[in-house]
């Protein structure tokens, strides 16, 4: 089974096919992933579709990239997945942070890019999984500052997540909620 998800109940995780994946419970970040479903289920628990899903993917992915950096400060990365994805390529992952645009998983990296698509489940309830890569390069920006680390940067996050969302938030509240958990100046450096 080539998924992990986060049911509303408890995860599940696919042993993959050993071609596209390996068994998903084998990467850290997948796994901190998951479980972060399951809090911002229980904080702001941000509806799965449009901007708000794309939200919900992208704290799940910025959570799960700063457990591997606790656990692994010496050799974790903005990849996510990259321990079980395609298991024969080096250096791919279902989602870059610092690239969005990689040749792997490629996502929009602004608002610019930003794919306005369809709210169905053909097109993942309008991007879900496609546009959290504008919030995930913020979150790389943010954590790679001057001054900030990805401690940091996880801190303020879940303090806008719990703090400053509601279930129907778009990115122009995230980028409020961020300034409200961190103070006035936070997103000077990050407007693109």
């Amino acid at each position: 089974y080539n998924n992990a998800f986060w049911n509303g109940t408890f995860m599940i995780f696919g042993n993959g096919d050993g071609n596209t994946f390996s068994d998903l419970a084998g990467s850290l970040d997948v796994t901190g992933h998951e479980m972060s479903h399951g809090v911002t289920e229980h904080t702001a628990n941000l509806v799965y579709e449009l901007q708000s899903g794309a939200l919900n993917e992208h704290f799940s992915d910025a959570m799960g990239v700063a457990v591997d950096f606790f656990a692994n400060p010496g050799t974790a990365n903005f990849l996510v997945g990259e321990d079980v994805t395609s298991p024969a390529t080096p250096g791919d992952g279902l989602r870059n942070m610092q690239d969005p645009h990689n040749a792997f998983s490629p996502q929009p990296a602004t608002m610019a890019e930003f794919n306005n698509l369809p709210n169905n489940d053909d097109n993942d309830h309008g991007g879900v999984h496609t546009n959290s890569g504008i919030p995930n390069r913020a979150f790389f920006l943010a954590s790679t500052a001057a001054g900030m680390t990805v401690a940091k940067s996880e801190r303020i996050w879940y303090r806008c997540l719990s703090q400053y969302l509601v279930r129907n938030s778009q990115f122009v509240d995230f980028r409020i909620g961020l300034t409200k958990a961190h103070g006035s100046g936070f997103l000077h450096g990050l407007k693109h």
